[in-house]
């Protein structure tokens, strides 16, 4: 990924550089074996998660993490993974077939089936010409909601343009407790309204710790008693929403204040213990 990065940075990566993906990368505790919720416009970033592979002495490298993709068409962008030859499979429609849970997967669905499932309907073939290939895709279909539903994910990365806060709380209700949340912006102005957001305008915190990060890596150019800047150089690497899915608890002050009775075994001696409630 290092090494191919910088021959296919595109413009069009809103101002992710290899740093940003690095940190968002390590925030997020990217691993083989886990499952992850992923809304990318880049295709950079599910390039990086299915790069975090487990090698394998049969084959170069082999997909260790599993993606379920939300994108707005009912394709997702992956057509960053041709510089990929080993990664190039998992963007074929036959990756998101039935798999069992302890199998490396790549999934998507768009935002209408997923944010708005009452509006869509999904209907078994019905026996004619190509009965085989709607077969398929309806099991493929089925499985992908089932994923969906079945929530669980391991983590949730963002790189999009679009507001987060508009998808934030239906993404998050998906991630496993302790899950980490990481959000990538070009602009600060999302990222620190998405902070407000989880911290004032949720009915509960569900998430823990939520932080800005802002990155920059500037080049220089060093000369004979000068430097500066690389002219050519990006001007910085976007900001970076991070945090950890939590679930807010019920506080229960009686059960605080109420007074207990028990018997502690101290050296052979058993010394009666009684709890007092402490005054204002």
């Amino acid at each position: 990924m290092h090494v191919s990065c910088p021959q296919i940075w595109k413009p069009d990566f809103r101002d992710l550089s290899i740093e940003s993906l690095a940190l968002m990368m390590s925030l997020a505790n990217i691993c083989a074996g886990c499952r992850y919720l992923v809304i990318d416009e880049t295709g950079v970033l599910t390039a990086a998660i299915l790069e975090r592979g487990k090698p394998d002495r049969e084959t170069d490298l082999r997909l260790g993490a599993s993606v379920f993709v939300l994108c707005e068409n009912l394709q997702p962008y992956t057509d960053i993974l041709k510089y990929f030859p080993h990664l190039q499979k998992y963007a074929q429609p036959e990756a998101s077939g039935p798999t069992s849970e302890n199998t490396p997967s790549f999934h998507s669905l768009d935002f209408l089936s997923a944010l708005h499932p009452d509006t869509v309907t999904i209907t078994p073939p019905i026996e004619g010409p190509l009965y085989e290939r709607k077969l398929k895709t309806y099991n493929m279909h089925v499985e992908t909601n089932r994923i969906w539903n079945a929530g669980g994910f391991d983590g949730f990365l963002s790189a999009t343009s679009y507001d987060p806060t508009s998808y934030i709380a239906k993404c998050i209700e998906r991630v496993s407790l302790s899950g980490n949340v990481v959000v990538y912006s070009q602009y600060r102005e999302p990222i620190t309204e998405l902070q407000n957001h989880a911290l004032t305008k949720m009915p509960t915190r569900p998430i823990l710790g939520p932080t800005i990060h802002e990155i920059r890596a500037t080049r220089w150019c060093t000369f004979k008693g000068r430097a500066r800047p690389e002219m050519l150089g990006r001007g910085g690497g976007g900001w970076i929403f991070s945090g950890t899915r939590v679930e807010e608890g019920i506080f229960d002050q009686q059960n605080i204040n109420r007074s207990k009775r028990q018997k502690v075994e101290s050296n052979g001696t058993e010394v009666e213990d009684t709890h007092l409630e402490g005054s204002a």
